[in-house]
């Protein structure tokens, strides 16, 4: 968490630098139950990877441009649950800045 601009109790990152970052998440579904997660941008889907059932993974990766002080976080948009510890992943990185 270099720079702290990822708050884990909220789970949201938030740009302190501006720039071109790059983002990746990846869950697993549970059991017979399918997930569909969607990566936000100030609260807009940019992506929306999903996974079926029988413990498939739902992942995806994203660039963006992001300014000062915009929000990037993952949700739960269907399916039952997420798939908490080893299982699941959401990472950025700060590519280049401005």
């Amino acid at each position: 968490n270099i720079g702290n601009g990822f708050d884990p109790n909220a789970s949201i990152f938030t740009c302190n630098i501006p720039g071109v970052y790059y983002f990746a998440v990846s869950v697993l579904s549970v059991g017979t139950n399918h997930v569909y997660i969607g990566l936000k941008l100030n609260g807009k889907i940019v992506i929306n990877p999903w996974g079926s059932d029988n413990y498939s993974a739902a992942t995806g990766q994203v660039y963006l441009h992001l300014k000062r002080f915009d929000k990037v976080w993952i949700s739960l948009l269907g399916g039952k649950r997420l798939v908490n510890g080893d299982h699941g992943s959401f990472s950025g990185s700060l590519i280049y800045p401005d």
